[in-house]
């Protein structure tokens, strides 16, 4: 079963530092991802700072994952989706960074496979948490 929970704030009691994580997907206790959200307008970008910034948050986000006892054993990823595009900067970023991350995998949707995904979803909780975070509100963020 996949659960999916919308704006939770990660709180790392290490660092002090907290992080709102925009979309986490479930699934059973075997597998969880946090999401970043980026709904952009028509023709907007993703910028290599947005990218820098997002991944400078994830070790609070990991750090609040696996205080969870029902998250200690799953495969813990991150990544970042955009209803628009990434700069050439950010994806090369991107992409060094996912070569770099074996121990908590990244990875990243643009507008094209971000709107697959809502429209071929066969979960329904991951297709209504894209339209409740990006469709509600395309200009928010």
């Amino acid at each position: 079963s996949v659960s999916v929970d919308i704006g939770i704030t990660a709180f790392d009691s290490e660092t002090g530092k907290r992080a709102d994580i925009d979309v986490l997907k479930v699934r059973n206790k075997a597998e969880c991802m946090g999401i970043e959200c980026k709904g952009k307008h028509p023709g907007g970008v993703v910028t290599d700072t947005e990218v820098v910034d997002w991944l400078r948050r994830i070790p609070t986000f990991r750090a609040h994952l696996i205080r969870e006892q029902r998250f200690r054993e799953a495969a813990i990823s991150f990544e970042i989706w955009t209803t628009g595009t990434f700069t050439s900067d950010a994806l090369a970023l991107l992409e060094a960074e996912k070569r770099n991350r074996t121990k908590t995998p990244i990875d990243w949707k643009d507008g094209t496979q971000v709107a697959e995904i809502a429209k071929t979803a066969k979960e329904k909780t991951i297709r209504e948490a894209l339209y409740q975070h990006y469709l509600r509100h395309p200009l928010s963020k």
